[in-house]
């Protein structure tokens, strides 16, 4: 006689549980200076319910003909990170020229677009230095599958943030493509990553480093003299304010706020006297 109801109650197999998926949408920025490439990057990913982790968005290589450093935003920060070591050791190995270059990330960036059936939205900015060739300072937006735009008029922006620091940059820092010298791209660039900070919360942190093409080598900026920076950018927003009345006042008020303006950029020490080191203390752009 065969039972109306089974002797061991059936168990459903439980549905496989996904990894949380860890996002590094805030901010990275590229800025073209004097003899040089500037990447920084925050050091916040986060998943949907606000959980926060450090997380390290730069990937750097510095080999024989070629140094490199490139950030990631990415709805995936893992997966970006696996991309973009996969890019880096290839290009260390295998490119001697801006065509190898260009080949081998169209390639590696074809192949990971082929793992997902969804691509997560990714973008990277990078800087890249060819050391045998005549120093070509290029800022790269990447975005899958086989995208490579190159910045060349000195600076870029992605991630949550850089919608301030776009603003921020076309009213405030518009220069001839590199012409500013490194620390003084270095002090824009740590106020506009200020900025980003102040107005989403997920930038937080700051990581950097500097491609230097007069030495054919990269710098690992000390974090300290880029905290530092940071804050004390608030001494730039006061300068602003106070300059603003004396630019739109007339009559007998201009000369008065004029001198407090002129007070108010003298006393502003804090900001002007920072300078950039790399992590062994060399001067950047010495």
């Amino acid at each position: 006689m065969i039972p109306s109801k089974p002797l061991c109650p059936i168990i459903p197999h439980p549905k496989p549980q996904r990894l949380p998926r860890w996002k590094s949408m805030s901010i990275n920025l590229g800025r073209l200076c004097a003899n040089g490439v500037i990447v920084l990057a925050d050091t916040c990913s986060y998943l949907r319910d606000g959980t926060t982790r450090r997380d390290k968005k730069i990937v750097h290589f510095d080999g024989e003909h070629i140094a490199l450093a490139i950030a990631d935003t990415s709805d995936d920060a893992d997966a970006a990170k696996t991309l973009l070591n996969e890019i880096g050791s290839h290009l260390l190995a295998n490119a001697k020229s801006w065509k190898d270059v260009e080949t081998i990330i169209k390639a590696d960036m074809t192949d990971w677009h082929r793992a997902f059936r969804k691509t997560p939205p990714t973008l990277f900015t990078g800087g890249i230095l060819l050391k045998r060739e005549k120093p070509e300072f290029v800022l790269c937006s990447l975005a899958p599958p086989r995208t490579i735009t190159s910045h060349r008029e000195g600076y870029v922006a992605n991630g949550a943030g850089a919608w301030i620091t776009d603003l921020i940059y076309d009213m405030l820092f518009q220069h001839g493509p590199g012409s500013s010298h490194p620390q003084i791209a270095l002090r824009e660039s740590a106020y506009l990553l200020y900025r980003a900070d102040k107005a989403n919360s997920f930038c937080r942190g700051i990581d950097g480093y500097y491609l230097d093409a007069k030495q054919r080598r990269l710098q690992h900026l000390d974090a300290s003299d880029l905290k530092n920076a940071m804050d004390s950018s608030f001494q730039i927003d006061l300068a602003l304010q106070t300059s603003m009345p004396a630019l739109l006042a007339g009559g007998k008020w201009l000369e008065s706020n004029a001198t407090a303006a002129r007070n108010t950029l003298l006393s502003c020490e804090k900001i002007r006297n920072i300078v950039f080191h790399d992590v062994a203390g060399n001067e950047i752009g010495a």
